[in-house]
């Protein structure tokens, strides 16, 4: 079974297409009677308006005969089934009747199983039709799909005709996306350019388990819509928020199809260096990469970063870590070399980390997962930045392991850290985060040991390079205090003032 047939019931006494509708269970026998017409003109503009499989139809209708219909409606190209009824038994009219292609001629009065029995041959028919036709549409989607994945694969072939396949237009665009984690549904492309669109606009296929599009027409405008969206913002769980996607530029021929969809595979390729929720990556980061860098992924390289960070971590210089990271990250992007060997790469380093900091700190427990386990875990981070931030983490593991975390080897970091940068926008809770303790903790330790909060240090350090500023250079007051960290000159003035007694002017006085 499939759907419901319509029928259009065509008589000029409305009681007897009443009649007619009362005399047949039409749902039971998977019919529905769409219309009714009262005379031959009424039905030709049915069948131009709406889709109707079956007419049942009067041979003598006003304006026009149901023979004339039949003939007329031929001729315009309706294909669906006629059932004659008539008063008269003249075979003329049966003969005229079935010429044009009528499939029944009944006589009046309609005997109910006689019309009956026609519908269900009639449905019958139709059923076997429509299977057929389905058929037939399956094999054309299937032909399309290879001649699509041929065109994109191994390029244009003269001897097609395109235009068959539905494949002709004036702009052409690739498009390649697939789930931004492997644990996210991935949206149909329809969803994603709006259930509005029209089918014939794209196509789809799936090639090496990548989702590949072929954008035309008006879909080259609605994808454009939707890049829009992803330069102002995602918003989280939207359809646009799971998936990762490449695009190449437009182009006017389909002989240019494939190096548009191999461009697309490069920069797929390239996904691994994408920056934490970058979803995009468009054709002009391939032609435009930026600076390239040559870095050896060899033992001796990995084993040289290594050292690198194990100094770092001796040093607690958690900003020359960060710092190193940035570097190391710029290189590997740019290396040109593949996400595989980079992740490998990492993992000798991490490893080498981990044994440099056994053999120096041996009798202390640091709590790190065994290689096994390292190796899991790169395996499955999708993204370079997630190899980072986990080394990250684990050097912060090792950092607060081999501290013994004493109040003077915590306020002999931040004592340094604070005479370095004193000049920059910093407070306790700032460095707090960067030495990734408990800013209240921090600030108890400091007052315990400095007996003054670490606000009042700071201002100390930046009065003290202040005083100095005075008496060696003739900078102006409100210059010095920018650069001794103040954005306020008032502010610098009363700080200077409770710290040395006197205003800064005073001060320089004083010592002229």
């Amino acid at each position: 079974m499939g759907e419901r047939i319509s029928v259009l019931v065509a008589d000029d006494e409305k009681i007897i297409r009443q009649g007619i509708k009362a005399m047949i269970e039409w749902e039971k026998q998977d019919f529905y009677v769409c219309g009714e017409a009262d005379n031959g003109e009424s039905v030709l503009e049915y069948l131009r308006k709406k889709k109707i499989d079956v007419v049942l139809l009067d041979i003598r209708m006003p304006i026009l005969d149901g023979t004339k219909v039949i003939e007329m409606a031929r001729k315009e190209g309706y294909e669906g089934e006629f059932i004659i009824l008539s008063g008269y038994s003249d075979f003329n009219y049966a003969k005229t009747a079935i010429k044009y292609g009528a499939s029944f001629y009944l006589t009046k009065p309609i005997d109910e199983d006689e019309l009956t029995d026609a519908l269900i041959q009639i449905r019958d028919k139709l059923y076997k039709k429509r299977e057929k036709e389905n058929s037939i549409n399956n094999y054309a989607i299937k032909a399309k799909d290879v001649i699509l994945q041929e065109l994109l694969q191994k390029g244009y072939d003269s001897s097609i005709n395109y235009e068959d396949f539905g494949l002709k237009s004036n702009n052409y665009q690739i498009v390649m996306y697939e789930s931004y984690s492997p644990f996210y549904y991935v949206y149909s492309f329809a969803d994603i350019l709006g259930t509005c669109i029209n089918e014939n606009w794209f196509d789809f296929l799936k090639i090496d388990n990548k989702n590949v599009v072929l954008l035309k027409d008006e879909a080259l405008e609605r994808f454009n819509r939707i890049l829009e969206h992803y330069r102002d913002g995602i918003q989280n769980r939207s359809p646009l928020d799971v998936i990762f996607l490449s695009y190449s530029p437009v182009v006017h021929n389909l002989s240019e199809i494939k190096e548009s969809y191999e461009l697309c595979l490069k920069m797929m390729s390239r996904r691994f260096f994408s920056s934490k929720k970058e979803h995009v990556i468009s054709y002009e980061m391939i032609m435009n990469p930026g600076e390239e860098c040559h870095i050896n992924l060899d033992e001796q390289e990995a084993s040289k970063w290594a050292n690198i960070f194990t100094d770092k971590v001796q040093c607690f210089n958690r900003e020359g870590i960060e710092n190193d990271l940035q570097m190391l990250t710029h290189e590997l992007t740019f290396s040109g070399r593949k996400a595989e060997e980079i992740r490998y790469f990492f993992i000798d380093v991490f490893i080498n980390i981990k044994k440099n900091v056994s053999s120096i700190y041996g009798n202390i427990d640091i709590p790190l997962e065994n290689n096994k386990v390292i190796m899991e875990n790169f395996s499955h981070m999708y993204y370079m930045y997630e190899i980072i931030d986990y080394i990250k983490i684990q050097l912060d593991v090792i950092l607060k392991s081999v501290n013994n975390l004493s109040n003077k080897s915590i306020l002999e970091e931040i004592l340094a850290y604070t005479c370095s940068n004193y000049t920059k926008n910093i407070k306790l809770e700032t460095v707090a985060e960067i030495f990734g303790y408990n800013s209240s903790y921090l600030g108890k330790i400091f007052k315990e040991n400095k007996g003054m909060s670490y606000r009042s240090f700071l201002d100390e350090v930046r009065v003290k390079e202040a005083a100095r500023l005075l008496d060696e250079t003739e900078m102006k007051v409100y210059e010095i205090a920018s650069k001794v960290g103040y954005s306020s000159v008032d502010y610098f003035q009363i700080k200077f003032k409770k710290i040395k007694g006197v205003t800064p002017t005073e001060y320089r006085c004083e010592k002229i």
